[in-house]
């Protein structure tokens, strides 16, 4: 083979010798050369290019009759514009500026013709043609300006010989001339979306010779600075001085780049709503129903709220803060709930304990990506982004004189002292906030801190409760064995105030290791070891108080805070609650075994006075699940001392039993009860589920916050409808709005709400949902703008925070729930995966997943990640094999794969209907929200729907969209996005041409 490419080179050769002899046309030079070339091949093979510029420039002035063979070679498609800038590019003679100067010119006769018509390998050719012309200009400029500079210095010297200055003036303006047309041609290249595009795959695939261009640049960038006295004219250097500014690609990202030129477009409707209704759901979700998740979570889904809405870090501090006023604020006002003051605990836990630890990990996280001020020193002159965002808060007076009156202090002298305590804000910006928060005139009337000892309330009770967990902490880090009655002691004198205690420790992210302290006394104490009397009883009163201790946090935070940790999971007392403590509303798993100290001490209890509301009935069938076994030994022994302590210990106790009985069998709700029920699981209510759905989102979009009463409806109407019906009904909602403003909020609201729990409601949206939506006929019309845009919106900010909750739970193999309760749906899904287990290892189940395994393995192919796997290891798939079972055993990405696939069959249709826009509102949608991530969905989408697009609606993409779509991190997707650059440029010709 390479002998016969060197043949026929030599022919070739040999045809342009005999053409320039014989002086043939260019008509004929074509008809000869058709003979020499084998049909249907290109001139490329054979290198027709480099052999008529290796004869066309032989002499110190350039063959016209060769570049004019070259010419009809170029409009008749026998060589390709890539093989033709390549073959320029190799020309390195220096000496002959006619020559460098007719090949620049050569250039800009073609400028606006590059482009490529053939497979895959030519387009990428292109790509790397570019890349390389790119630095043969800079070169062609670094020769220029050396011999300037040569030529001006002799010049200098004295030598006034008229034809040696004749000559040095002559060979002064060829070079003056070859930096303008350099000019002009990167000038074109900077305002070339095609060029641009191929230059970043170019620089891509041939990453060393983009090396040695920004090398190159770098050398003539100092040259030029000294050059602007060597040319008549500043311009040409100021467009090659600009040009790596111009072209945005060489250090954004593509998929950024795209986001700004949309939404600087004349045409674009900003999504952003007026308020952030998700980003107080969030935040109200953390503070009262889950106080003991990790802060880690919250800081993730915060950070991604700003990043769809592009909210500025102090927009983001002050938002924050609001939202908590506000919702301390509405805690405040429900009197007429007995259990308003553990909800202000709440809020104040969390914005006095939490929100400094949110804003520490913000500032950790915006500090290493260096996007803003966050770590400027307390004592920094300038302000901070937080102190900024403290200053926006003073403009909402109002707000915080209603949460001072209601919570009866200063809670923004309150939260400073605590920002400053975590040496996030320097006491002299603390004093300088409250001078400008002091200079209000209706602040001066309000009841400061000092006058209310006598009516302290949640936010002063929560920072006095602070300090006390942290001691009660140190009194458990004792020996176990040693001073038993005073540990008994402090356990019991703290129910005094164990809710609080409690609340501190949850915000804190203290929980956890007290939880595991004392389930450690607790096991230290289930069984006797011998001692006798007062030892023993002792021993048996710390086994009832831990015990009792854990099944209130075990109601209150959730079973998964003790069952799934490592250090506790296997402890009495975590096997107990696995198998007899309910949650979610689901029924006791094993009442047999449901003996311990609460069925035996239950009657005592009651009977003592501290059962508080619990009717006799109610008593009765708690007490009937636990007769027919004794009780372990230690519940048994704390009989003998009745007094000690009883009335807090009846009370937890009582409390226990009562919120046990109530979680099985709530109690009867009227409809216009403030709040539905504090247990998910407890809707009493005849009134149907979607009329309730209604009445409280038309609350929450009104306010563009939640309350307590919406907050709770919300979780009830999640736990007793499912996230299938939750999603769906949603939905419903969001698209009875008709003006964009309406639905943005609504959008925004709903997205806040899916947060309850993400992934669920994602993969309800992505596999029924939209797919609903796009293929029933009758739903079409909800497909029309603006509310197809904002149910894109929606689904594209679902996948993405559902994706990477399921990839950062997978990196720390962390439970998705730890501090977190369980809601009905989920406890009998957990009930239910033994026996799915079971199922699948039956033969039939291995069938079935076998008839399913050539569907599977062809769900990934022509995708970015398949071509990523496949480049690595020369050919071995093991890992892609492994991977793609990784990606399709995980339900969020294979819902994902399936809708990519479903809109690719979209894209595909002939068939202009409502739909069919969606494919490209799904990846502008994705490019505005995600950005520079938008690659961990891309790469699971077909490369073929990038293509069907460029078929049917060629004139909404552009250069820039394209790249930003398209994955270009391996060779295989490279080749095919500079393909499909090549064919949206042919398509947007023949449209203009049109």
């Amino acid at each position: 083979m390479e002998g016969l490419l060197t043949s026929k080179t030599s022919l070739i050769k040999s045809l342009l010798l005999k053409g320039w002899r014989e002086r043939w046309s260019e008509v004929l030079w074509g008809i000869n050369i058709k003979r020499v070339l084998p049909r249907g091949v290109s001139g490329d093979v054979y290198d027709l290019s480099d052999c008529i510029l290796e004869q066309a420039l032989i002499a110190p002035t350039p063959n016209h009759l060769f570049m004019s063979y070259l010419n009809h070679c170029i409009s008749s498609q026998m060589v390709s514009y890539g093989s033709v800038l390549a073959s320029i590019a190799k020309y390195q003679d220096w000496s002959k500026p006619q020559c460098v100067h007719y090949l620049l010119e050569f250039l800009m006769k073609y400028k606006d013709r590059i482009s490529c018509h053939g497979n895959e390998e030519e387009c990428i050719g292109l790509s790397k043609a570019v890349v390389a012309i790119l630095v043969w200009l800079q070169l062609a400029l670094n020769q220029s300006l050396a011999r300037l500079q040569e030529s001006k210095q002799q010049t200098n010297s004295g030598q006034n010989q008229t034809n040696v200055q004749s000559l040095h003036t002559s060979d002064a303006s060829q070079f003056v001339a070859i930096i303008e047309r350099c000019a002009d041609f990167l000038a074109f290249m900077s305002s070339s979306p095609f060029l641009k595009a191929l230059l970043y795959v170019g620089k891509l695939e041939d990453h060393q010779t983009f090396a040695q261009f920004l090398q190159i640049q770098t050398d003539n960038e100092s040259k030029l600075s000294m050059a602007y006295n060597l040319l008549p004219n500043r311009e040409p250097i100021d467009a090659i001085m600009s040009f790596k500014q111009r072209v945005e690609w060489f250090e954004s990202n593509p998929a950024i780049v795209a986001s700004k030129l949309m939404t600087a477009s004349a045409d674009f409707r900003s999504p952003k709503p007026t308020s952030y209704a998700s980003l107080n759901a969030i935040i109200a979700f953390d503070a009262v129903l889950n106080p003991a998740s990790d802060i880690q979570v919250c800081v993730s889904q915060i950070l991604m709220i700003a990043k769809f809405n592009d909210i500025t870090p102090s927009d983001l501090y002050c938002e924050i803060i609001r939202s908590c006023l506000v919702g301390l604020v509405d805690a405040s006002g429900s009197l007429e709930d007995p259990k308003h003051n553990s909800y202000l605990n709440s809020w104040a836990a969390f914005l006095f304990l939490k929100v400094p630890q949110l804003f520490a990990k913000l500032n950790t996280i915006n500090a290493l990506k260096g996007q803003n001020n966050f770590n400027k020193p307390a004592n920094s002159e300038s302000a901070s982004d937080l102190e900024l965002g403290l200053e926006k808060l003073l403009t909402y007076s109002p707000l915080l004189d209603l949460t001072d009156s209601k919570s009866n202090c200063d809670c923004l002298q309150c939260l400073l002292n605590e920002l400053s305590k975590a040496e996030l804000i320097s006491a002299a910006k603390v004093e300088k906030i409250m001078a400008k928060r002091k200079g209000d005139n209706q602040y001066r009337n309000l009841p400061r801190t000092d006058q209310q000892s006598s009516t302290q309330t949640g936010p002063l009770l929560i920072l006095r409760a602070e300090p006390t967990v942290t001691s009660i902490l140190k009194t458990l880090d004792s020996d176990y064995s040693k001073n038993q009655e005073a540990l008994f002691g402090v356990l019991c004198h703290m129910q005094k105030s164990f809710e609080l205690i409690l609340c501190a420790a949850a915000a804190t992210g203290k929980l956890q290791s007290f939880t595991t302290k004392l389930i450690e006394f607790n096991e230290f104490n289930k069984q006797a070891i011998g001692e006798g009397g007062k030892a023993s009883q002792t021993r048996a009163l710390l086994f009832d108080i831990t015990f009792l201790i854990l099944c209130t946090i075990a109601q209150h935070y959730g079973t998964d805070i003790i069952t799934m940790n490592a250090e506790t999971k296997d402890s009495f007392f975590a096997t107990w609650c696995a198998n007899n403590l309910t949650e979610g509303g689901t029924k006791y798993r094993c009442p047999d075994s449901f003996t311990t100290p609460l069925a035996n001490e239950a009657n005592t209890s009651f009977s003592a006075g501290g059962g508080g509301g619990a009717s006799t009935p109610d008593i009765a069938s708690i007490q009937d699940a636990g007769r027919g076994q004794p009780a372990p030994t230690a519940g048994a022994a704390g009989g003998d001392q009745p007094n000690t302590y009883y009335k807090e210990r009846s009370t937890l106790m009582a409390n226990v039993i009562k919120k046990m009985f109530y979680d099985l069998h709530p109690r009867q709700q009227s409809k216009n009860k403030a709040i539905i029920s504090s247990l998910s699981s407890g809707l009493t209510v005849k009134t149907p589920l979607s009329e309730l759905m209604e009445s409280a989102f038309a609350g929450a979009h009104e306010r563009s916050w939640l309350d307590l009463k919406t907050i709770y409806n919300m979780d009830t109407l999640l736990c007793v409808g499912g996230p299938q019906w939750f999603t769906d009904t949603l939905i419903r909602q969001v698209l009875r709005f008709e003006h964009s403003t309406d639905l943005n909020r609504a959008i925004d609201l709903v997205f806040g709400l899916f947060h309850m729990d993400i992934e669920q409601c994602a993969l309800a949206l992505v596999i029924n949902i939209l797919p609903n939506y796009l293929l029933n006929e009758s739903k079409q019309e909800y497909l029309s703008e603006p509310k197809a845009s904002a149910l894109i919106r929606l689904t594209v900010m679902t996948i993405y925070v559902a994706l990477n909750e399921v990839e950062s739970g997978r990196k720390s193999r962390q439970p998705k729930r730890m501090g977190r309760k369980r809601h009905y749906y989920q406890e009998m899904t957990a009930a239910c995966e033994p026996m799915d287990t079971d199922f699948k290892a039956s033969g039939g189940a291995r069938a079935a997943k076998s008839m399913r395994t050539d569907i599977e393995q062809e769900m990934l192919d022509n995708t970015p990640v398949a071509f990523e796997y496949q480049s690595v290891g020369n050919g071995d798939d093991g890992d892609y094999k492994t991977a793609r079972q990784y990606l399709l055993n995980e339900p969020i990405y294979k819902a994902i794969v399936d809708l990519l696939r479903l809109l690719t069959l979209i894209a595909a249709d002939h068939t202009i209907s409502q739909r069919t826009l969606v494919p490209i509102l799904f990846l502008e949608q994705l490019i505005l929200c995600v950005k520079g991530d938008s690659h961990k969905i891309l790469q699971l989408m077909p490369m073929n729907m990038i293509a069907c697009l460029i078929k049917t609606i060629p004139d909404s993409l552009s250069m820039e969209f394209l790249l930003a779509v398209s994955d270009v991190q391996t060779t295989r997707s490279r080749k095919i996005t500079a393909r499909m650059l090549c064919q949206l440029a042919k398509a947007k010709a023949q449209v203009t041409q049109f």
